[in-house]
């Protein structure tokens, strides 16, 4: 994978729900190793108490 140059900004703290994106750019020819990967991490983070699913 390539890493990927971030804006980041700050914003008033606020007391809802978080959408976060996250978006991956896979090397050609490792599409099945990532998504062996990306499985586990969803599968993992689903096990957290008050996930709200991916």
């Amino acid at each position: 994978m390539t890493a990927v140059s971030l804006e980041h900004a700050t914003l008033p703290a606020d007391t809802g729900e978080v959408t976060l994106l996250m978006a991956r750019r896979v090397e050609p020819g490792h599409e099945a190793a990532f998504e062996v990967w990306a499985k586990g991490i969803l599968d993992s983070a689903a096990a957290f108490r008050r996930h709200l699913g991916h």
